[in-house]
């Protein structure tokens, strides 16, 4: 008696199999018909363990799953067109409706066909300028365990196409692991609204790529990513942010390291694309007006050449051998209370650093090569407590006081203040014999031994140059901080730090200008704990001990 073979097609309720269609799983043949006739049927598409090519087309909403993303493959046939094209415009559907996100892509693998060769998943057409209409309205799918791998472009959204989330997915060894643009060539449509949950991306040319022109932008978001050894890991390019680009727990590490130095990637003008030769970085932000923020996690190697953006890092892990920059206009990367894996916080121009920072080496954060970078704009102090057992100078300017350093200066009581009833002014003479600079209070009654050092000051500008602080010997052998500079706008600024030293040197307030100056302080104050939590605590308190 012959047996008949019993099809997955058969079985009620089962997925539509695409060997049931003449799918060839040997990636000898190609299965674009086999797979679009799965997907024609509108039931959940099963793609078996094989290696699949295809360029296939999803137009609707459909469940596709596989049997892991390493054994599960689809390639492109054609490498001018995606393995899979999602042309669903969910907008335009008034049945369905927006973000319904029925449609996912599970445990499936994208690989190219050669180094770095092909589009894995493209939201419409392939290629940005064969543009159709609606082609920005295609979105709304989730991913699952997915792994996009040796491709030109592992994802792309050449159109906006906002709308679209990945849940642990992989971006490997491709030219650019995300490719996400705003519509250049239809109706207006931005790059942002795509979301990444867990996840890794390592080896690519660059990870993330985004080049937005258009207003609406924001709410691109990585969440408990790692992003490891890619030439550039974050290239965004933006006019506008509506909502902050958010790094929640991203974790970056050898990103930028290594030959080469430069690599060539994608330039838009209007839609026109070009090439464009740009150094290698971790993140690389340009444009204008925009805002990003990235919460715990490790933080390196930023470059800013945005005009009027902000990139706040919050209590992340921070190297500064890993050097970011602030190139752009009226831009700032403020890191608060960051956890320093070497010596000191990152510093340069438009580099802020507040809150409350965590020395991971202590040893080590005594010395004057890293002081520039430990003094920190910090709240100004808002109680005073009496100490007798406390190790160090403090200076309450609620009465007359007379400088203790390079010559006396008298100052002039005035009751504009910050913690006392009364402030000193004093008018400086950056001038010779002094070389510009000048000791306003040194610590004559106490010479440093081993311990955490904090300071704490509140000055003000009144008239004449602008000068610049520090809190060392005066030759940068025991330096708890240097170059803080104080602001030209008359308010009231608040400095602090702290630094670890072993002891040897006096040390003051010291501070350097370009001609005459005029200032007003309000309180100045060194102390010496014998732990770094001490140290932290009390610059943390909000105190003063007078």
């Amino acid at each position: 008696m012959s047996l008949t073979k019993v099809s997955y097609s058969m079985i009620s309720g089962a997925p539509a199999n695409v060997l049931d269609f003449g799918a060839d799983p040997t990636g000898v043949a190609d299965s674009t018909t086999a797979i679009n006739a799965a997907i024609a049927t509108g039931r959940r598409v099963r793609i078996p363990a094989g290696t699949y090519l295809c360029n296939v087309t999803i137009n609707n909403k459909t469940i596709i799953e596989g049997d892991g993303s390493t054994i599960s493959v689809v390639k492109p046939f054609d490498n001018a067109i995606a393995a899979m094209t999602y042309t669903f415009a969910a907008m335009q559907n008034p049945v369905l409706g927006f973000f319904q996100y029925h449609s996912e892509v599970r445990d499936i693998g994208f690989e190219g066909t050669g180094t770095k060769v092909g589009i894995g998943f493209t939201f419409g057409a392939t290629v940005p300028s064969a543009f159709q209409a609606n082609d920005e309205l295609a979105n709304n799918v989730k991913f699952y365990g997915c792994l996009f791998r040796n491709l030109d472009k592992g994802v792309q959204f050449p159109f906006g196409n906002i709308g679209t989330e990945f849940y642990s997915c992989g971006f490997k060894e491709n030219k650019y692991g995300v490719y996400s643009l705003n519509n250049k060539f239809g109706s207006p449509m931005h790059a942002g609204n795509k979301h990444f949950y867990g996840g890794e991306a390592s080896g690519n040319i660059c990870a993330f790529y985004i080049n937005n022109t258009a207003d609406g932008f924001g709410d691109f978001t990585l969440r408990d990513f790692i992003i490891e050894g890619n030439s550039i890991g974050f290239y965004c390019f933006t006019n506008t942010t509506y909502a902050p680009v958010l790094f929640d727990n991203v974790w970056v590490e050898a990103n930028a390291s290594g030959s080469p130095s430069a690599v060539t990637i994608d330039q838009w003008s209007g839609s026109t694309r070009s090439d464009l030769l740009i150094d290698v970085a971790t993140y690389i932000f340009e444009g204008e007006k925009s805002e990003y923020i990235f919460k715990g996690g490790h933080f390196a190697n930023a470059k800013i050449t945005a005009d009027t953006t902000v990139v706040h890092v919050d209590s992340s892990r921070v190297s500064s051998d890993a050097a970011s920059s602030v190139t752009g206009a009226n831009s700032q990367l403020i890191f608060n209370s960051p956890v320093i894996n070497d010596t000191a916080c990152p510093k340069g121009n438009g580099i802020v650093v507040v809150g409350m920072p965590k020395f991971n080496n202590t040893s080590a954060i005594g010395g004057g090569s890293q002081a520039t970078a430990r003094g920190l704009s910090i709240p100004i102090r808002k109680s005073k407590s009496s100490s007798t057992g406390f190790v160090g100078q403090s200076v309450t300017f609620n009465s007359v006081e007379t400088t203790t350093g390079s010559f006396s200066l008298t100052g002039s009581l005035n009751s504009d203040s910050t913690l006392y009833a009364n402030s000193n002014q004093f008018v400086i003479p950056f001038s010779n014999p002094y070389a510009g600079e000048f000791v306003l209070f040194s610590n004559t009654n106490e010479l440093l031994v081993a311990g955490f050092y904090v300071f704490t000051f509140h000055a003000k500008w009144i008239s004449g140059s602008l000068p610049v602080f520090y809190v060392y010997d005066g030759l940068g052998v025991v330096s708890i901080a240097q170059q803080m500079t104080l602001g030209n706008d008359g308010a009231w600024q608040a400095f602090g730090g702290y630094a670890y030293t072993t002891g040897g040197a006096t040390v003051g307030l010291w501070a350097t200008g370009s001609d005459s100056s005029t200032i007003r302080l309000s309180a100045y104050q060194i102390l010496r704990f014998d732990t770094q939590i001490e140290a932290m605590s009390f610059l943390a308190s909000l105190s003063y001990i007078q």
